[in-house]
């Protein structure tokens, strides 16, 4: 079994991807089944790591980057945002889990072309 599928199966996210969480003032990742769940796994990141994910604006983006799960390294793929002033968001999948990564990043764009077709539509009609 590989890392993670450990951490998936911790946390039962199969067969979604985790949602992942990182705040302002700390560089603690919380991983959790859903955007609603409570954290079940907190990864500790780098000062680094954590900076990378810092730089994502509220416009959708990927980054991948590897961490340290229950002593292995693991790379992963995060896509997400910044949700607040002070907070960012969004989901995780293994590298090489293609169709998880592929799947994140059409549901993240999907949500971005309907928040900037929404707002288009809403200026056009009273």
């Amino acid at each position: 079994m590989t890392m993670w599928s450990k951490i998936c199966c911790f946390v039962t996210w199969a067969p979604h991807s985790p949602w992942w969480r990182l705040t302002a003032d700390s560089n603690a990742l919380h991983l959790a089944a859903s955007e609603s769940a409570d954290t079940t796994q907190v990864v500790a990141l780098t000062d680094e790591q954590a900076n990378h994910i810092r730089q994502m604006t509220v416009i959708t983006s990927s980054i991948t980057m590897t961490l340290s799960l229950y002593g292995s390294e693991v790379p992963v793929h995060l896509v997400g945002r910044k949700i607040t002033k002070k907070e960012w968001a969004g989901t995780a999948s293994a590298w090489h889990d293609t169709p998880s990564v592929a799947r994140d990043l059409a549901q993240g764009l999907s949500f971005a072309e309907q928040v900037v077709s929404g707002s288009q539509f809403s200026h056009c009609h009273p």
